[in-house]
């Protein structure tokens, strides 16, 4: 009863503190011919292309920061980060892009089960929350530590030609 009046307050607060036109700027997403400046069209593009640039470049992408002024069609991000990381670094990367976000949800997951299952009181679900949470951010901070390392500099040029050729 408490975790759902608490998710319930979440959602009011989300809907209440949200600024004036992000409702409709959603809707954009699922019907386009709502959007009057053509910004849904420019992302689905750039989602394309970035997918694109994946599937060219898939062991050590393009290079970390490269999507952008190089290979989007107006100097746009993705909008995507799976499909950015994807580009920029190559599918090894997003791999473990992809576990570093997923693994925390699952230990969460189990935490949750646990906890329900032995009937636990509230504070101590939100105790435990708060420590999942934590370690969510530790292996956020740790991937932005790893984005900021430039792995393919460490190859010779020769073997990054061959890995990573021209669009």
């Amino acid at each position: 009863m408490q975790l759902t009046l608490l998710l319930v307050g979440a959602f009011a607060a989300i809907v209440v503190l949200a600024p004036t036109g992000y409702g409709s700027r959603l809707l954009t997403i699922f019907m386009p011919g709502l959007d009057s400046s053509g910004s849904a069209d420019s992302r689905r593009g750039e989602l394309f292309r970035s997918i694109y640039v994946a599937l060219r470049h898939p062991l050590l992408g393009i290079g970390m920061g490269n999507y952008q002024p190089n290979m989007s069609y107006r100097g746009l991000v993705t909008h995507n980060s799976y499909t950015q990381v994807a580009a920029e670094m190559g599918m090894t990367a997003c791999v473990l892009y992809t576990m570093f976000i997923v693994s925390p949800l699952r230990k969460l997951s189990t935490i949750v089960r646990e906890t329900l299952a032995v009937g636990t009181d509230f504070d101590l679900l939100l105790f435990r929350f708060g420590s999942a949470s934590l370690a969510a951010g530790v292996y956020g901070f740790q991937l932005l530590l790893v984005r900021s390392v430039r792995l393919e500099c460490l190859l010779p040029d020769r073997i990054r030609r061959l890995l990573s050729p021209d669009l």
